[in-house]
């Protein structure tokens, strides 16, 4: 009987166990950025900063990049703040002096696979 209840416990402990490793509601942008991933980010003509708390898997390897449209990625700057289990993106965008909208985006890679994108567009 005491192997019976045993085995029983040991069965929910690792079923929580699957159950909180599995919850994708950890990865990804946190609550307050998640608008940005699928609005965007729009900046004024004169520029600006937002920033992004992207959550990851504690100990994975995280890499953030930007694109921008014609390889002029000049415009846009991004600074990662890497701490456990999230890390804090700041996305800059220059002063438009072009007079055309200029769009681009970040990047973030967990492990080299791509995991979550943000668009970024820069207002006339």
């Amino acid at each position: 009987m005491w192997k019976t209840i045993i085995s029983l416990i040991t069965v929910f402990a690792m079923s929580l166990c699957v159950a909180s490793c599995g919850d994708d509601d950890e990865l990804g942008f946190d609550s307050a950025s998640k608008k940005y991933e699928t609005d965007g980010i729009t900046f004024t003509a004169n520029g600006g900063s937002v920033p992004l708390t992207f959550l990851h898997p504690e100990g994975e390897k995280i890499e953030i990049e930007t694109l921008a449209t014609g390889g002029d990625s000049n415009w846009i700057s991004i600074a990662a703040t890497p701490e456990s289990k999230k890390t804090r993106i700041v996305v800059g965008a220059t002063q438009n002096t072009t007079g055309a909208v200029r769009r681009g985006g970040v990047v973030v890679r967990l492990n080299g696979s791509v995991w979550s994108v943000s668009v970024v567009q820069s207002a006339e």
